[in-house]
């Protein structure tokens, strides 16, 4: 909305409830606000549509209050991601963007196993619409039937959005023309987000597979090689085949003793235990070695 006139907010209040019974979503209940104008209550009764308003003082009670404080934590995270001289002035393009993503990030109150994009616009497809942080710097491939012969073959840009209308394409701003455009080929330079990359190991693996192909399949006009050649390029093409396919790896029975770490300062103290203690004699028995017959009898 451009501002916050009757006629506006009707106008986007309108939008949304085509938009919902496109999608066959009929609104049933309105909360707002005691800033409901007049003939928006008067439209909301043409399309059967209950509603309530707050009381004065209590926006709490509407929970689209709750949903607003929500969108614009996810927006502000959003233009903390944008490159430090992106033009603040383009604030407003990135607002589809930052929808969809928080929808991609909510389920749907209707049914919690589908998201809420997925509610009113169907599955998302990450392959057929690509998406990227908000705000990057690009440079954009210009057409050859669309630039000078001596010209740069791209120009400068800044990332906007997905175009959902159109097969990984891209919404960019171009410096030069000050006017948005759909790019299907950009180059990426973030500044708060690295691009992931492949590691050595898979670059290593993809460069073995070139070559074993290049090696099995010789081209026709390739020159003849010897005997020796042919083997060494056998050889090499085994170890590629080995490298790229490792098989099953086997995991080692041998177990290690975990030693326990003691922390500094509390090292045992040796103990000394000589090989064996002097023992004490024992002291001369005074008991008679045996005993009496019978014990005298004491008279009545």
């Amino acid at each position: 909305m451009k501002n916050r006139t009757k006629e506006v907010i009707l106008a986007a209040y309108q939008r949304v409830i085509s938009l919902l019974k496109s999608r066959g979503l009929q609104p049933k209940l309105q909360k707002l606000d005691n800033e409901a104008s007049q003939v928006l209550q008067q439209y909301m009764v043409g399309e059967h549509i209950d509603y309530q308003l707050v009381p004065p003082g209590l926006h709490r009670r509407n929970a689209a209050e709750r949903a607003i404080r929500t969108f614009k934590n996810h927006f502000i995270a959003g233009l903390c991601t944008t490159a430090a001289n992106f033009p603040l002035t383009l604030w407003d393009q990135l607002l589809p963007q930052a929808l969809m993503t928080l929808n991609l990030l909510r389920t749907s109150r209707i049914n919690p196993r589908l998201l809420a994009w997925s509610q009113v616009h169907g599955t998302f497809d990450f392959n057929s619409t690509p998406l990227a942080p908000p705000g990057n710097r690009v440079l954009v491939h210009e057409k050859p039937s669309l630039r000078g012969m001596w010209s740069p073959h791209a120009v400068d840009g800044w990332y906007l959005g997905p175009a959902t209308l159109h097969y990984r394409c891209y919404r960019v701003w171009i410096l030069e023309t000050t006017s948005e455009r759909i790019a299907d080929t950009v180059v990426w330079f973030p500044t708060k987000v690295s691009m992931p990359n492949s590691s050595s190991i898979n670059a290593a693996i993809a460069a073995a597979r070139d070559l074993t192909n290049a090696l099995l399949h010789p081209s026709p006009a390739s020159p003849p090689i010897s005997a020796s050649q042919h083997a060494a390029l056998q050889q090499l093409s085994t170890i590629f085949n080995a490298i790229t396919d490792p098989g099953p790896a086997k995991i080692p029975t041998t177990t290690v003793a975990k030693t326990p770490t003691v922390p500094p300062g509390f090292e045992p103290l040796p103990i000394h235990v000589p090989a064996a203690l002097p023992r004490v004699p024992s002291p001369p028995s005074t008991t008679p070695s045996t005993s009496p017959a019978s014990l005298p009898r004491v008279p009545n």
